[in-house]
Formats: structure tokens, sequence, C-alpha cells
């Protein structure tokens, strides 16, 4: 099954509906990619100080989410990003995905956020997974833990060469899966699920400017990192009830308060 690209909320929200995943494409300028990578990246140069919060017991907010050994950090990830830096929402890029959001399926706003960075020859994979399996809300009904759009949105090509996303279709229709723990390089925990011999698994490459969408209960898949430039993305989570979970997990401090000292206009790459 090749995957379809979708250029209208109406289309990707049909897509959504009988696939479980939508691939979306020119949403987005140049120039909003790299206003958002630039941010991004102000906030992975300081990964070391926040994986160190970690280690003080304070909440989570970055971890290595390698699975496969190598040196240095292989693959670091930021958790709520967008209140880490809270001009991130102000971006061309976060504006045109809320827009296309609410255009599915009306008032929707940012519940969850994070961005990962595949280093250059990372053969460490995101395991297949679901996200409503991971959550504490697993064991809701549908309609009380709210309909939800999951954004993935590289800021480069993302091709199967440097870890596009790949689904199950049709995966968000069936009962949530059995996770297993496993044991990642950094000897942190996870979890993954398996798709089983034949299932119809989509590899969906997409062009810097677009980004693909997927359900919570959507079987999804990242592979490695074979190419010298690293993969980056933004994956951005919304809901109806977005804004009042994030003031609710920002009560009981499960949300990061901005970090200080970042400057808009340090535009070094990381």
């Amino acid at each position: 099954m090749a995957p379809r690209h979708d250029s209208s909320p109406g289309e990707a929200l049909a897509s959504l509906s009988r696939n479980g995943f939508a691939v979306v494409e020119d949403i987005f300028s140049p120039d909003d990619l790299r206003e958002a990578e630039a941010l991004l990246d102000q906030l992975f140069r300081e990964f070391s100080s926040l994986q160190q919060s970690r280690r003080r017991g304070q909440r989570i907010v970055a971890r290595d989410m390698a699975t496969a050994a190598g040196e240095g950090i292989d693959q670091p990830e930021i958790l709520y990003a967008a209140s880490l830096n809270p001009a991130l929402e102000r971006t061309s890029l976060f504006r045109k995905c809320t827009a296309f959001a609410q255009s599915m399926t009306g008032p929707v706003t940012r519940a969850f956020d994070h961005a990962i960075v595949k280093s250059p020859f990372n053969m460490s994979v995101t395991p297949w997974h679901q996200d409503a399996a991971l959550t504490r809300f697993r064991h809701l009904p549908r309609f009380l833990r709210g309909d939800r759009l999951h954004f993935w949105i590289p800021l480069q090509d993302a091709t199967p060469s440097n870890g596009c996303m790949e689904f199950v279709a049709g995966s968000h229709r069936q009962p949530l899966l059995k996770h297993e723990s496993f044991i990642r390089a950094r000897g942190d925990s996870g979890w993954a699920a398996s798709p089983g011999p034949d299932a119809p698994r989509v590899a969906c490459p997409v062009r810097a400017g677009g980004f693909t969408i997927h359900t919570p209960g959507t079987l999804h898949y990242a592979g490695r990192n074979e190419t010298a430039a690293s993969r980056k993305a933004w994956i951005i989570h919304f809901s109806r009830f977005g804004s009042l979970e994030i003031a609710l997990k920002r009560m009981l401090s499960r949300v990061p308060a901005p970090l200080p000292g970042l400057a808009a206009s340090d535009r070094r790459g990381y």
C-alpha cells in the first residue's frame, strides 16, 4: 500500500478515519521550518542541563531514546518543548498546524509536544507502539479521552533512509495491543508492541514542508537514520481539551516552566 498525500483538511480527515494516518504536503515554507528549527536547536543545546534536572528528582523533560548502543547521545528527546520555549507557539509553523487541525475537527489546542533528533548514522529505531497504550488514560473510553490529532513534523525531508514514519493501516480501529517493556541503550525502560507478520505496514516519506498525522491508537514506528545528516522532528498533539490538560498538568508540576536565558537571535545548529 502506497501512502496517499492529502492536500486539504477534509482529505486528511478522511484518510485518518480510513487508515489511522494521513500524509500532508506543502504546508510550510523554508522560512517557517528555519524559524522553528532555530528555537528547537536552542533547547537541544541545553539538553545536558535538562537531563541533569531529571537526575535531581524533578520532572522528566529530556531523555535519550536510543535503542542501540553508540557514542554519546544518539537520540535526544525533549518533552513539552513549547512549554520550555513559549516562542515556539508563536511560530508560523505552529500557527499553521493549529489552523489545519482546527479545520479538521473544530476547536483544538496543544495538549502535548516533544522534539526528537536522530543523529547521523544512527542505528537506533523508534519501536512499534500505540501512543494511547502508553498514557494513564488508556483504560478510559475513547469519548472520555477525547479525539486527538498527533502531528509529526520533520524539519527536513523524511525518507526511509533517515527514519520516516511508518504505520499499520487500520490499526486504530482495533483494540490496543499488549506492549512489552524493554531496556534502552542508556538503561531506561521503554514499551513496544509487535504488529505481526501480516500487518499492512506503510512507510510514509514526506518532504520538508509537510507532515504526517495519526491517531492515538495507530500503531507506528520510525526506523534508523542511515544518512550523514541529523533527522529532526517536532511532534505536536492537539485535543479539544488541550489547554485544560496543560493547565492541570502545570498545577501538578508535570509541565515544565519556561527555560530562562534563551536568545531568540541565536541560530546555531544542533
